[in-house]
């Protein structure tokens, strides 16, 4: 540090006498000033590198905490570039996103309550992506980090002359409206607080067309069947706040769901929540619509694959484990209801143990990654499944994503047989269902959505008997 800061030194008094030579044969001093401002620059950054290396030095140069230290500063130099009063004011207040912890969100929101409200506001300003996704932040300020992001590329997009938009970006202009649009229909019919959790439109994943508008590395894979161009889109939307519910209900949407078509999946959970002011009060449950990861795009091609699943699963979790520390109180109900290829997605995350959930509903679900209810690590008693007359997906999906009862054995061979949720042999409790086919779980007025709702709302611990979840009759 001590080299760079004589270095930056030199630069701004090599500048300078540049300055006076060229003045003094009567050309510009323009480059002596350029130089003489690479040397000042330079000498602002020294604190920051130095503060960067002590952060190092104290807390270990493992891969994983050097890769963050420099995408953090790649992070500061994009602000730098574009708003040096922010960035400034970053740096007065010592707001950082290498200080943000990447681990637990217990961490992540232990480091949020020990900010001061001039660094929240700034973290807020200069970075909502990075707080808009942050598991363990509160809602309100996710909230607010994500509508940010979205007033900016609304804005962004809105702004630029007509004829100059690619065909992505008139695609993410049209969907991003239309979730502006969503967010206000979903105050008016509710009288609740719509919190956007999560956005993301323009970060494309492995699995999102590639096009020269969305750069790809040469090694992401290339098999996808969704024909429009740039990224589908992740979004996390919630009527209510889950910090402050007394019963959660998390909603994972499957098969061709992405941020364009997200409408009827927030309809589905205001569903939700409108069905459960029968057996709660108004501001004791939240329901949320979570699009955290990256869904099949093709029934055919993309459903029976487990990549999906195994790349959302971690997310979920972490996810739960975000609303989980909001809530802090233990007697705070949260039940995660999974529909189609979204219950492939709850069961691997159940599947790998501490999904911080009381209860899991699924609906047409095509498989779990396991072969009993026990293996979801809550109790057999605590797995409730619906599978709708007329609805294909549970036997169409269990060659991919059903499992053998791990405990059945034919003599000294093992059980092959792959067993799905609405199974008897599975051991979930199957709900009474009177909808048809696929897709209607959640109609208004139907028994299909009243029994999600009163496992969402606990009503079998109530003491009224005729508030318990319905079961299909044997």
């Amino acid at each position: 540090m001590i080299e760079l800061g004589r270095m930056a030194r030199t630069w701004q008094e090599a500048g300078r006498e540049l300055w006076g030579l060229l003045v003094g044969i009567g050309a510009g001093g323009g480059p002596g000033n350029r130089v003489e401002a690479l040397g000042t620059d330079l000498l602002g950054e020294i604190p920051d590198l130095r503060r960067r290396r002590e952060l190092l030095a104290r807390e270990g140069a493992g891969i994983e905490r050097v890769a963050w230290m420099v995408v953090s500063l790649t992070m500061m130099r994009a602000v730098k570039a574009a708003d040096r009063r922010l960035y400034a004011r970053l740096i007065e207040a010592g707001v950082d996103p290498a200080d943000m912890p990447r681990g637990e969100a217990s961490d992540v929101r232990a480091w949020w309550e020990h900010l001061t409200r001039e660094q929240r506001r700034l973290y807020l300003r200069a970075f909502p992506a990075l707080i808009g996704w942050a598991d363990g932040v509160p809602a309100v300020a996710r909230d607010k980090a994500n509508r940010f992001s979205l007033e900016l590329r609304l804005g962004e997009l809105r702004e630029r002359r007509p004829g100059t938009l690619t065909p992505f970006e008139i695609r993410d202009l049209g969907r991003l409206g239309r979730l502006a649009d969503k967010l206000a229909s979903v105050e008016r019919d509710t009288g609740q607080k719509a919190y956007l959790l999560g956005l993301s439109s323009t970060l494309a994943g492995p699995w999102d067309r590639h096009d020269k508008e969305v750069p790809f590395a040469a090694s992401m894979p290339r098999f996808v069947t969704d024909p429009t161009k740039g990224p589908d889109g992740r979004v996390i939307i919630a009527i209510g706040d889950p910090d402050t519910s007394r019963h959660t209900g998390i909603y994972v949407p499957g098969t061709t769901a992405q941020l364009d078509n997200i409408e009827g999946d927030v309809d589905r959970v205001m569903s939700l929540w409108k069905q459960s002011q029968k057996y709660a009060l108004k501001n004791e449950v939240s329901t949320v619509m979570w699009l955290g990861y990256d869904a099949p795009d093709g029934i055919v091609a993309d459903a029976p694959r487990n990549l999906y699943a195994d790349a959302g699963a971690p997310k979920l979790k972490k996810f739960v484990n975000g609303v989980r520390v909001g809530q802090k109180e233990l007697e705070k109900h949260l039940t995660i209801i999974g529909h189609s290829y979204g219950s492939v997605v709850v069961g691997e995350a159940a599947r790998q143990g501490d999904l911080a959930v009381d209860d899991i509903v699924v609906a047409g679900s095509p498989g779990m990654h396991v072969g009993k209810a026990g293996e979801l690590g809550i109790g057999a008693e605590h797995v409730w499944v619906q599978a709708a007359e007329g609805d294909p997906v549970p036997n169409a999906g269990r060659i991919g994503h059903g499992r053998p009862d791990p405990e059945k054995r034919w003599g000294v061979v093992p059980n092959i047989v792959p067993l799905v949720p609405s199974d008897p042999l599975f051991g979930g409790q199957v709900l009474e269902t009177d909808t048809q086919g696929h897709s209607d779980y959640w109609n208004e007025g139907s028994k299909s959505l009243d029994n999600q709702v009163k496992v969402m709302t606990r009503t079998y611990d109530n003491f009224v008997p005729t508030d318990d979840p319905v079961l299909k009759a044997d």
